[in-house]
C-alpha cells in the first residue's frame, strides 16, 4: 500500500501539552482556529463553540481503552502492511502514532 498514497506535507504545528497560542484547522464547513494545547481538530471545536451545552468530562478509563484500541491498531495495521511508508513504523516507541497513543495512555494532557 505504500506506493498508493503520496507522502503528505508535514509542517511544524503547535499542538500538545506543551504548545501555546492556536492553529487553524479545516474540515467541509472551513477553517477554524484552535486551542494549541489541544489534540481536536475543526469539527469538533466548532461543536463546542455552536453547541456549549455543559462541562461534562469523559471518565479517564474510556480514554485509556481509546488509547489502547487505537495503538493496537496501528501496529496491526503497520504489520499487515495496510500503511502508506510515510506511516510506517521505523522505530515503534518513537513514532508519531505510538507517541500520540502513549501520550492519551498516560493522561498527561488531563492537567490542563
Amino acid at each position: 500500500m505504500s506506493g498508493n498514497q503520496p507522502t503528505p506535507k508535514m509542517t511544524n504545528l503547535p499542538i500538545g501539552i506543551e504548545a501555546d497560542g492556536s492553529r487553524q484547522e479545516f474540515d467541509s464547513m472551513g477553517t477554524v482556529d484552535v486551542p494549541a494545547h489541544r489534540y481536536w481538530g475543526a469539527q469538533t471545536q466548532r461543536s463546542l463553540l455552536h453547541f456549549s451545552i455543559g462541562t461534562d468530562l469523559m471518565p479517564k478509563e474510556v480514554y485509556h481503552a481509546y488509547g489502547y484500541v487505537k495503538k493496537a491498531a496501528a501496529l496491526v495495521n503497520a504489520a499487515a502492511g495496510r500503511l502508506p511508508e510515510w506511516k510506517e513504523f521505523a522505530a515503534p516507541q518513537n513514532d508519531p502514532a505510538s507517541v500520540a497513543c502513549a501520550t492519551v495512555l498516560v493522561c498527561r494532557w488531563l492537567a490542563r
